[in-house]
């Protein structure tokens, strides 16, 4: 019996090698080698350049999809370094009259003729607490924080009183701030202004 499964055993190994390699033709298998191949270092020289300027990322649009996007890589801003100036005061410090000029010319010019309406000042106002900053930055306050505030309310028969407080650190000798008030038969205006040195 032992040497009938050992002659079993070798027929079932020749017939296995034998079907390994008539399942793999020379022919076939040298196709499938080239094919398996990587690609000439030529194809890859010529494909290069127009990728190594370009980002690839891949953004899951829809589910079971994705897409491709390929952006500059030369959107990154530079990364600048400023050295420090050790500057204590301004060059040219920030007055409060000056403020309450921006104010008045800004309230006088965009209220002149207007009338209340809740959801029209209400927007006027943020505009207009837009404006005033870059009126007050185009008198050319160097390393001055603007802070700007606006309210806008109806005037009543009974004339009720509005007070604004606000609170905060400063330095005296270069921190100020500014307010004025404007009026018309509909609506009034208050307009602040604080310029902060930032060192």
């Amino acid at each position: 019996m032992s040497t009938s499964t050992s002659s079993k055993k070798a027929d079932r190994k020749g017939d296995g090698a034998g079907r390994k390699l008539s399942t793999l033709p020379p022919s076939d298998a040298v196709t499938r080698k080239s094919s398996l191949e990587p690609p000439a270092p030529e194809s890859l020289a010529v494909r290069r350049p127009s990728v190594d300027n370009r980002k690839m990322s891949i953004v899951d649009s829809i589910p079971g999809r994705s897409t491709l996007i390929i952006t500059s890589a030369h959107t990154q801003r530079p990364n600048v370094k400023y050295e420090n100036t050790y500057k204590t005061e301004p060059d040219k410090k920030a007055r409060s009259d000056h403020l309450r000029d921006c104010i008045k010319d800004l309230f006088e010019k965009e209220l002149n003729e207007k009338t209340y309406n809740k959801d029209e000042c209400s927007n006027m106002s943020k505009s207009l607490a837009d404006r005033l900053k870059q009126r007050v930055k185009a008198l050319g306050f160097g390393r001055y924080k603007i802070i700007t505030v606006v309210c806008i309310g109806q005037r009543e028969d009974f004339n009720p009183s509005i007070a604004f407080t606000s609170r905060c650190m400063w330095s005296a000798q270069f921190d100020t701030f500014s307010q004025h008030v404007y009026k018309n038969t509909s609506l009034y205006a208050l307009g602040l202004v604080y310029a902060l040195y930032a060192e």
